[in-house]
This record gives structure tokens, sequence and C-alpha cells, in this order.
């Protein structure tokens, strides 16, 4: 574990600047939240057609995962992170400026293989720097540093999209480039060089893969994030069917940063106390609690507090997940096994715009939000049924 430099908090230095590089770059996630509206009010595409074209930023991130994964424990976290940063600003600035309805979808798609690279190294990056007992700690801080800064960013949006949807595109690549700086002047190699790491690189994808508790686990991911990825990408189309400005779909897109700000250090802190199983099965009961919400919302404030009720998942599973993904990682494999969780995320990110917004245009909102309210049932009955094995699979691992 590198814990070069001054500490703070009882975390290195380099952990910091992993920090301020987030919220400086999620402060500016202005793009993704309304690219299904761009799509439909700017560049005249169906709402089922946008939700196509917006699962395919999901479709690259499904390898960028894996790849950048195996990539980062080959090449090293840095040059990793610095490399796909940088070429995700550039191709978010791309993005605003193409007008063709045959460029724009080839692009998304590199848009989210380059641009969601950065996780799989940076979560790595993190276990490689903390120790054991204070990861969930960590990367509950990361989590709330995501949040302040889209607290900002998805009120922002609204607004900046009234004014011209370029001015998404251009803030959205100048953050992604500027934690790319924050990378290369600031953040050093962290990968481990112990001899079990340097054997483990000769490894590959199928070594995690054949891991039965991290797919458990990464199938598990999968379904939360479907629930929860409907709630960033069909429900600002169902609310502007329903005859909402961009301003106010900004603003209950913004309740769940506003909340992770003031709930993500008591749930990290709990999270600590009684171990990640029962907030993991926190997360499905709660997606589903938030997607019935939706379903019976009609106003600001009733999906304003479906959007609470997701939150309160997704503030449950952020600081325990990648901890736990990260004991179940062999020495070498870390950003690899990361990289496998990423992907479960990105599948969703595919998978679940289309789908959703086809069940919203084919059989209506209340179908589509009782829908993922069962998904939310299951994920959290799947948490407790693999927690036993999982535990098991730990105790292999420390023994």
């Amino acid at each position: 574990m590198d814990t070069a430099g001054a500490t703070w908090r009882g975390l290195p230095r380099a952990y910091w600047d992993l920090f301020l590089g987030t919220l400086v770059n999620k402060a500016g996630t202005f793009v993704l939240p309304f690219l299904g509206v761009y799509l439909a009010s700017e560049r005249g595409y169906s709402v089922a057609r946008a939700g196509v074209v917006v699962s395919l930023y999901g479709v690259g991130a499904i390898a960028s995962g894996p790849v950048s994964g195996a990539l980062a424990d080959r090449l090293g976290r840095r040059p990793v992170l610095v490399g796909s940063l940088a070429l995700g600003g550039l191709a978010m600035i791309g993005l605003g400026l193409l007008r063709s309805p045959w460029a724009i979808a080839p692009w998304t798609l590199a848009l989210g293989f380059v641009s969601e690279g950065y996780r799989a190294p940076a979560a790595a990056a993190v276990a490689d720097l903390v120790a054991p007992e204070e990861r969930m700690r960590a990367y509950g801080n990361l989590y709330w540093a995501t949040n302040v800064g889209c607290a900002l960013s998805a009120a922002a949006g609204g607004f900046l999209a009234e004014r011209g949807f370029l001015w998404l595109f251009l803030l959205d690549g100048g953050t992604t480039l500027a934690y790319a700086l924050v990378v290369y002047a600031r953040v050093p190699e962290t990968r481990p060089r112990a001899p079990a790491a340097a054997a483990a690189e000769t490894a590959g994808l199928a070594d995690a893969l054949a891991d039965p508790a991290l797919v458990a686990f990464a199938l598990l991911g999968l379904a939360f994030a479907a629930v929860l990825f409907q709630a960033f990408t069909t429900l600002p189309l169902d609310l502007r069917a329903r005859g909402f400005s961009p301003a106010g779909i900004g603003l209950v897109l913004s309740v769940t940063p506003v909340l992770v700000v003031c709930l993500q250090p008591p749930a990290t802190a709990l999270a600590r106390r009684v171990g990640g199983t029962p907030l993991l099965v926190a997360t499905g009961l709660f997606g589903a609690a938030g997607a019935l919400c939706f379903a019976a919302a009609s106003t600001a404030a009733g999906f304003a507090l479906g959007m609470a009720v997701v939150t309160l998942g997704e503030v449950a599973s952020a600081p325990a997940a990648p901890a736990v993904v990260a004991e179940l990682s062999p020495a070498g494999l870390g950003a690899r096994y990361q990289g496998v969780y990423s992907a479960s995320f990105a599948l969703a990110a595919a998978a679940s715009p289309a789908l959703g917004t086809a069940m919203l245009q084919g059989a209506g909102p209340r179908v589509l939000w009782g829908a993922f309210a069962a998904v939310g049932l299951v994920v959290a009955a799947g948490h407790l049924a693999a927690a036993g094995p999982r535990r098991r699979r730990l105790a292999a691992l420390a023994g």
C-alpha cells in the first residue's frame, strides 16, 4: 500500500487528490441527465430513439471497465486514469458539436467507452492507498464528493440548457479535463509490486469471472443499477411528457445529490458498524419503494419524494459495494475486479434506458415503475441469499 506523502484525517494525500479531482469532475456532470431531452428537443429524435442513443453510451461503457481494469493492473493506475479522463473530456466536447444523426450514435458509443474508463483504476487506487478498515469511509467520501458536484450540476444544468445545450457539453468536457490534470500533476502510481501481484499480471478477465462470489455480487449490482438508472434517464422523459420544464426536471434530479451531501457521512459510519450486508439489502428495498412513488406521483413534490427514497438505496450501497469488491479481489487483480463490477453498472446503463423508454412509450409510466419496483425486491432477496457464500469466500481469502 502506497502511503507516501502527508495524511489528513487518517487518509493519504494522494487519496485526497483523487477526492478533489472527483469533486471538480462531477461539478460538471451536465450532459448525461439531459442527453435524452437534448436529442428529443434539439435533434428531433422520438422518445424511443433518444433512449436507444442514450443506451449506446452504456454499451460503450460495458467493455470500458474490464479493459481499463486489465490495463490498470498491467500498466498502472495513473496512466489509465489520465488517458481515459483526457479522451473522455475531448469526446464530450466533440459530441456537442455534432449534428448528423449518423455521427451522433457511434460517437456516443465511443464516448461511453473512453469516459467510463476512469472508474476501475480510480477504485483500485483507493484500495491501494487506504487500509482495509478505512475503505468504506474512503469510498463513502468519494461518493459524497460526487454528489456535492452533482448537486451543483443538476440544478445548474437545466438553467444552462435553457440558454443553449452546447454549454452543457463544453463545461462537462472541461471539468473532465481538469480531473485529468489533477491526476497527472499530483497522484503517484499506486499499483502494488508485491510478488503475488506481479504474478497475477498474466491473469486475464476470465480469472475474475471465474469467481462465483464476484459474479453474484456484480449481477445484483446490475439489477439495482437498472432501477437506479431509470430515475436518471427515463424519469426526465416521463417528466417532459407531463409538461415539466428543463429547469423543473433539473430541480427534481437535484434531490439526490443534496440528500447524499447530508446523509452520506452517517451512512458510512453505520456501514462500518453493521457491515455491508444489511445496507446492501436496503438498497433493493429502497429502490422498490422509490419506483412505487414514481408510479403514484403526479406533482413535482411526489416525484421529488420518489427521488429521495431511491437516494436512500444509493446511499446505502455507495460505501459498502466497492469495499466488498476490494475485499474479494486477490492480489494483483484489484482493478480487474473493480472493472467487472463497474461493467455491471455499464450494462444497466446500456439496457435500462432503451428498455425503460420503450416501456414508457408502449405501456405507460405505471407499468414501467411497477416492474422496476419488483426488480428492487429481487435485489433485496438476492443480497440476503448471497451473504453466506460471500462470507465464506472472504474467509477463504483471509486464510
